[in-house]
């Protein structure tokens, strides 16, 4: 149900309230903060199933942050598999770290076949979305020949897109690929 307060004499266009969305402690959102701060103060089987609740409402950056607790043990046991399991969903909402996350488990071959292109799949979709790490891996992939042929014009374009927005890892491969 909506209410179009414009027709009340509120102004001239039209403003719809929508009923029934989430909002406060409910939120994915709220969870997510108090998944972050549980993560501060060193809590983290907390931290692990406020991520968990708020990735089961659909929440793509929870559920990457449940791909990282499961990737690294944070808060429950280390778990490739379903790692990659969480950074697919992720993935799949279009949110930039899943994707480059994802893009990390093809690379290596954790909890997923290892697969050079999908991997450079995923960085590419991240990268595009403005993430700074995808940027820089596929920089990486770039210099190396990793997954890709050598081509150190990309390396260097992707290296720089991550170095712009301050990531010392790329900033670093710039200075000595550019020497």
């Amino acid at each position: 149900m909506a209410l179009a307060l414009g027709a009340m004499g509120w102004g001239s266009g039209f403003v719809f309230a929508q009923l029934g969305g989430e909002t406060g402690n409910d939120s994915a959102k709220a969870m997510v903060g108090k998944a972050k701060a549980a993560l501060k103060v060193g809590k983290l089987e907390m931290a692990f199933a406020w991520f968990m609740k708020a990735a089961k409402k659909e929440n793509p950056e929870a559920q990457n942050m449940v791909g990282k607790c499961y990737e690294n043990g944070i808060g429950v046991r280390e778990n490739d598999m379903d790692a990659a399991v969480w950074y697919r969903k992720s993935a799949g909402y279009g949110y930039a770290e899943g994707q480059n996350n994802l893009g990390n488990c093809y690379l290596h071959g954790k909890g997923v076949r290892k697969d050079d292109q999908e991997a450079i799949k995923y960085y590419h979709k991240a990268a595009s979305k403005g993430s700074t790490a995808a940027a820089y891996n596929l920089g990486y992939c770039y210099e190396t020949g990793y997954g890709l042929p050598r081509n150190s014009g990309m390396a260097k374009y992707f290296y720089h897109m991550a170095a712009a927005e301050g990531n010392t890892l790329a900033q670093s491969r710039l200075r000595q690929i550019e020497r």
